[in-house]
């Protein structure tokens, strides 16, 4: 998925910390941040956890 598919306007209220804009943004990205979650799986660990991974990955992406 590329950077055209994102509003500009999203990605800047997103960095500025509005929750509704990353959420849009996260929207498009979810079941397949969901599906890798799932195949990371590992027994013992909660899915989850790893899918909260994932949204900490994306916003830390959303900040460089």
């Amino acid at each position: 998925m590329d950077q055209e598919n994102f509003n500009n306007d999203d990605i800047q209220l997103a960095q500025s910390g509005d929750s509704r804009a990353f959420e849009r943004l996260f929207c498009p990205v979810r079941a397949y941040a969901k599906g890798l979650a799932h195949r990371f799986f590992v027994n013992g660990w909660d899915k989850e956890d790893l899918y909260q991974e994932a949204l900490a990955g994306f916003a830390t992406a959303l900040s460089l």
